[in-house]
């Protein structure tokens, strides 16, 4: 009769850590389940309906018109420009003056062109002398340096897991301990 029951203790003992362990595993997993969902005061999850914008019945158009660039005025395009003129360094101008900035061009006046005049023979003069010019020396290529590696992060205290190590040899202790008790 005294083992019948020692077999009911250690059976009763290991269902109730079966169940622990699985409760333990269904709070992990919900834990991490919400740790997902953020949390925000500010952000509700539903909309009250007094927020929920109201369609309009009618809807307004706004059109409007850009007036063409006149000369010297900005521009980003040629199509922006006026009266023949072209977008040049972001300004109207006129192309066949594009430094004028009122983009009238000058009119071009007539200058007498060369006249021929006689010119000495040539004289022998001494031609350039070639020195030698010393060629490229090899100069050493960039080294490699290693870089340092970085530190990892500690993942973990050694003082928990030593905490949680002594707490499952105390319960098997504990519980060999009720095995031979009875």
């Amino acid at each position: 009769m005294k083992s019948h029951r020692q077999v009911l203790i250690l059976v009763g003992l290991t269902i109730l850590t079966l169940v622990l362990g699985v409760v333990a595993l269904l709070t992990v997993m919900r834990l991490r389940q919400v740790a997902t969902v953020p949390v925000a005061p500010s952000a509700p999850q539903s909309q009250p309906r007094a927020q929920a914008a109201p369609t309009p019945a009618l809807s307004c158009t706004i059109s409007f018109t850009v007036p063409p660039q006149q000369c010297s005025q900005s521009c980003s395009t040629t199509e922006q420009c006026t009266d023949g003129l072209e977008c040049n360094g972001g300004m109207c101008r006129n192309p066949g003056c594009v430094e004028e900035a009122d983009c009238v061009c000058a009119e071009p006046t007539a200058t007498p062109g060369p006249t021929n005049t006689p010119t000495p023979g040539p004289s022998a003069t001494p031609g350039p002398t070639s020195t030698p010019t010393p060629g490229p020396s090899a100069t050493p290529g960039p080294t490699a340096t290693p870089a340092p590696t970085p530190a990892l992060p500690t993942a973990g205290t050694p003082q928990l897991s030593l905490m949680v190590m002594g707490l499952g040899t105390l319960v098997m202790l504990l519980g060999l301990g009720l095995i031979v008790v009875w």
